[in-house]
């Protein structure tokens, strides 16, 4: 049993010696693919986070322009009050508070719009980062016409040919304007950390004063020239000092003397 001991212990060292070198190539052999399992995860991780990243910003921006272009609206409304003077104001002053609002963008890029009056074209402001579109009009609520849904019908447009005061003579579209409609696209934004994609993102507002319910009423008509002074505008305030009602009251009334409606 003494002499063959020895004989037993060498084929287990050759056995050892040859399993440490078999486990040292497969050892290197991991080594390569978890290098190139390693690149994978890391160009996988960066494209997420600059997804993420663009994600966010694009989020960020939207909210940007949403609340310049609803600030915008509720302000030029505010401004209506039936006459030229208050129409023109709107317009002025909703322009106004889109250029207070920050808008940002890709890095380097200007963040505020500094529109003018004098780079109007229309209704719409544009340069290479922004567009704004400022529209008055009237707010329609339900059934205005019958069957027909809650909408903003514009006085103005950028589309050719739009002419909403030869459509509608006789109907002075600053003394019915109640609703003003503000746009703003914010241009040219990076898409892609790789590439030299751009997109943009369009946010739009409307506000509206007083916009009414639509009521039943006997078929009367109102000579809205008579309310106009002596400019062609509507001053309520300064021309009438008590409600006027125009209509047949010796048909609708039953006392025209005594009735207030009449």
């Amino acid at each position: 049993m003494d002499k063959l001991s020895p004989l037993r212990k060498k084929p287990f060292r050759n056995e050892q010696k040859v399993k440490k070198r078999a486990l040292s190539d497969i050892s290197g052999d991991e080594r390569g693919v978890v290098l190139v399992i390693t690149v994978i995860l890391i160009v996988g991780l960066i494209t997420v986070v600059a997804f993420t990243l663009l994600r966010s910003r694009s989020n960020v921006i939207l909210s940007e322009t949403q609340a310049s272009a609803d600030a915008a609206a509720h302000a030029g409304v505010l401004s209506l009050c039936s006459s030229r003077e208050c129409y023109d104001r709107a317009r002025a002053v909703a322009l106004e508070m889109v250029n207070q609002h920050t808008i940002h963008g890709t890095v380097g890029q200007e963040t505020k719009t500094n529109f003018t009056e004098a780079d109007a074209n229309g209704v719409v402001w544009e340069n290479d980062l922004f567009r704004v579109m400022i529209q008055r009009g009237r707010w329609l609520p339900n059934g205005l016409p019958v069957g027909t849904p809650a909408r903003f019908e514009p006085f103005e447009s950028d589309e050719p040919g739009f002419d909403w005061q030869a459509a509608n003579p006789g109907i002075p579209a600053y003394t019915i304007a109640n609703a003003v409609r503000v746009s703003i696209e914010r241009r040219n934004l990076k898409d892609s950390i790789f590439g030299d994609d751009t997109s943009a993102l369009l946010s739009d507002a409307i506000a509206a004063r007083n916009p009414g319910q639509s009521v039943e009423v006997a078929p009367f008509a109102i000579p809205l020239c008579s309310l106009l002074d002596e400019e062609g505008e509507f001053h309520p305030r300064r021309n009438c000092t008590f409600d006027r009602f125009f209509a047949r009251s010796d048909r609708y009334c039953s006392d025209p003397n005594d009735d207030d409606d009449c």
